[in-house]
């Protein structure tokens, strides 16, 4: 019976309302992650697992528990630096990490309008990767802001929550852990070239024996070949090689 309405709940979801997010499903009362978002077995993250001995298992058959172990900590060796906040002050943090709560929190009729393919936008709100290509989805929203500079990009900011304008802070690198309990918030400010701006080699490192090999392109080229794509196939720099 359980497998039966889990399948009904599956077939149930019109393809319309992928488009409109995670959230929007999750309101609408899904129980469980559906397979849109379920990457195949041969696309998943190869792992390393070990047999360990949970604590709150009864020893009496033997029971073992196969958890993956990844210590991030053996990868930067005994001296690693140890950075807490990024020297951002707390209260911008969580001021930062409450507004874009709100935002998320109002409802969709507020939040889609935003809602663009055009990654040239201002401000572009969104879900998974290229919600409208991609086969897998991803199990996430997203909202862009374009910022630099700040005067010609904050009128299009959305005027609510009304306190999403005023304040800056710091860029951070930093992985990400879905909560499987409760949604997460990450903040990420994204430093680029300009849209029509050209990257090309710098001519010091080009010669007769280490000849060019790719072609000039601009970043808005970059940014409209990738979202036709999905994110396994992005095969720009492939895409701009020079025949020999």
């Amino acid at each position: 019976m359980s497998i039966c309405e889990r399948k009904d709940e599956e077939t149930a979801i019109p393809e319309s309302q992928y488009q409109k997010g995670v959230k929007q499903l999750y309101e609408n009362g899904i129980h469980r992650v559906p397979n849109k978002y379920i990457l195949p077995p041969s696309e998943r993250p190869n792992i390393t697992t070990t047999n360990i001995q949970h604590p709150s298992f009864s020893n009496k058959h033997n029971n073992t528990l196969q958890l993956p172990i990844i210590d991030f900590a053996d990868l930067l060796g005994p001296k690693r630096p140890q950075v807490v906040n990024h020297g951002i002050e707390e209260n911008v943090i969580s001021k930062m990490i409450d507004v874009s709560g709100r935002f998320f929190d109002l409802g969709f009729d507020e939040r889609s309008k935003y809602m663009t393919s055009d990654m040239r936008a201002p401000v572009r709100y969104g879900t998974s990767f290229s919600q409208t290509r991609d086969k897998v989805l991803c199990w996430r929203d997203f909202l862009k802001l374009q910022c630099h500079p700040l005067p010609d990009f904050l009128p299009y900011w959305p005027h609510s929550p009304h306190d999403l304008r005023n304040g800056k802070y710091k860029s951070v690198v930093h992985r990400v852990l879905v909560n499987g309990v409760k949604s997460r918030i990450s903040v990420a400010s994204l430093h680029s070239v300009g849209f029509n701006s050209i990257v090309r080699p710098s001519p010091k490192l080009i010669d007769e024996m280490n000849p060019k090999r790719y072609k000039d392109t601009d970043f808005g080229s970059f940014l409209e070949y990738i979202s036709t794509r999905e994110p396994k196939t992005k095969d720009f720099l492939h895409s701009r090689k020079l025949t020999s």
